[in-house]
C-alpha cells in the first residue's frame, strides 16, 4: 500500500494527472475471467506466470473484466465454475494437467480460450471424437524445425500470420553463430469444422496451418503469442480476438492511442523526463508514467535499493518544475 500510495502522490507531483482528474463511471457489469497457467519447481517456470499476466494487460481493455490468476496445478473440482470466462496459457509443452481440469473444460459451456501447448491433454482425455467436436480441430503434433536454414528463418518455421486481410510476423533474426531467436513452435491441427480466424504459413515450404480457431466460444491460440514478440507481432491478432472471447463490440470506429514512458525509477535522471514530458505536453500527446517505486539496480541486495520516498525531488510539488506550469489531463483512453 505504501507503494501504491508514493506511487500515486509521484504521479501528482510530476503534474503527469490532474488532481481534479475523474475516472469515467462504468455500468458494465463485472464479469470474471479466470486464467490459468502453468507453474512448477524449475526457475524457469517463472514465465507462465509472467505470460498470463501480459494476457490479464490485454484483457484490462476492457471494463468491467475481473481477471484472477492461478497456476493450473493448484486447480480444484468445480474452480471454473467461478469464473463466467477461463483461459489456459500453456507455457510449457509437457507440464501435466490435472485431470479435474482437463475434466470441468470439457465438461463446462462457459467461454474458453486455450493457448499454445498441451491441448492433446485434453484431447487425449475426451477422447479424438467428442474433443473435435468441442473445439473443431483434431490434434495432429507439434511443428518440427528442419535443418537447413535460409536468410528467412529455419525451413518448417511458420513466421507470417494473416488475419482479417493483414500480415503478421513471427520476430526471427540470426544470430552470430547462425542459430535464430524465434518462438518456434506451433500446433499444428486438421481443422474439422471450426470457424478460422487466423491462418499462419511457413514462407519457405508454402505450408499453412489455422492459428486461432473457434467453436462456438471455444477458443484456440495454436502457440505462445507473447514469446519473443514486437510491435508487428501475432499478439496483435490475439487482442483483437479477445472482444469476441469477451463478447464485446468495439465502442467506436475512433482509436485512441497514448506513449508509455517506461520504467522511471528513483535513480533516474529526472532532467530527460522532464524533456520527454514537455515535448510530449506541447504537441498534446497523452501519456502515461511506468513508475518504479522501489528500485533496486541488478546484483545488489535487496536492502540497498532506493524507495522513492527518499527521492523528494520526485515528490515536490508541481509548482517547483517547469513541467506543471499548467496541469495536464490525459483525455479518455479506450
Amino acid at each position: 500500500m505504501k507503494a501504491a500510495a508514493a506511487w500515486a502522490a509521484a504521479l501528482g507531483a510530476l503534474g503527469v494527472l490532474a488532481a481534479d482528474a475523474q475516472v469515467p463511471s462504468d455500468k458494465t457489469s463485472v464479469q470474471r475471467v479466470c486464467v490459468y497457467y502453468d507453474a512448477g519447481p524449475e526457475p524457469s517456470y517463472k514465465n507462465g506466470r509472467l505470460h498470463a499476466i501480459m494476457l490479464e494487460n490485454l484483457l484490462g481493455h476492457f471494463r468491467g473484466i475481473r481477471v484472477t490468476l492461478a497456476a493450473v496445478s493448484g486447480y480444484h473440482v468445480g474452480d471454473m465454475s467461478a469464473c463466467d470466462r477461463a483461459a489456459y496459457m500453456g507455457s510449457y509443452f509437457g507440464s501435466r494437467l490435472p485431470a479435474v481440469f482437463l475434466h470441468d473444460v470439457a465438461a463446462d459451456a462457459k467461454p474458453f480460450l486455450w493457448a499454445s501447448y498441451n491441448i492433446r491433454q485434453l484431447q487425449n482425455a475426451m477422447g479424438v471424437a467428442a474433443f473435435a467436436a468441442k473445439t473443431g480441430f483434431v490434434y495432429d503434433r507439434e511443428a518440427a524445425i528442419g535443418k537447413s536454414l535460409s536468410g528467412a528463418g529455419p525451413s518448417d518455421f511458420y513466421s507470417d500470420f494473416y488475419y482479417k486481410g493483414r500480415r503478421f510476423k513471427k520476430l526471427a533474426f540470426k544470430t552470430p553463430g547462425g542459430g535464430f531467436i524465434a518462438s518456434p513452435d506451433i500446433c499444428l491441427v486438421r481443422n474439422a469444422s471450426a470457424v478460422v480466424l487466423s491462418t499462419a504459413s511457413d514462407p519457405v515450404n508454402g505450408k499453412a496451418t489455422p492459428y486461432i480457431t473457434r467453436k462456438r466460444d471455444f477458443f484456440y491460440v495454436a502457440d505462445n503469442p507473447f514469446l519473443f514478440i514486437h510491435e508487428r507481432d501475432r499478439y496483435l491478432i490475439l487482442a483483437d480476438v479477445l472482444f469476441d472471447f469477451v463478447g464485446r463490440a468495439p465502442a467506436g470506429t475512433r482509436r485512441w492511442a497514448l506513449i508509455r514512458l517506461e520504467d522511471i525509477h528513483p535513480n533516474y535522471n529526472l532532467d530527460l523526463f522532464y524533456q520527454a514530458v514537455e515535448i510530449l505536453k506541447k504537441r498534446r500527446v497523452p501519456f502515461a508514467v511506468s513508475l518504479i517505486p522501489d528500485y533496486v539496480a541488478p546484483g545488489i541486495p535487496e536492502s540497498a535499493g532506493v524507495e522513492i520516498g527518499r527521492r523528494p525531488e520526485f515528490l515536490r510539488s508541481r509548482d517547483e518544475k517547469s513541467i506543471a506550469t499548467q496541469r495536464f489531463r490525459l483525455g479518455r483512453i479506450v
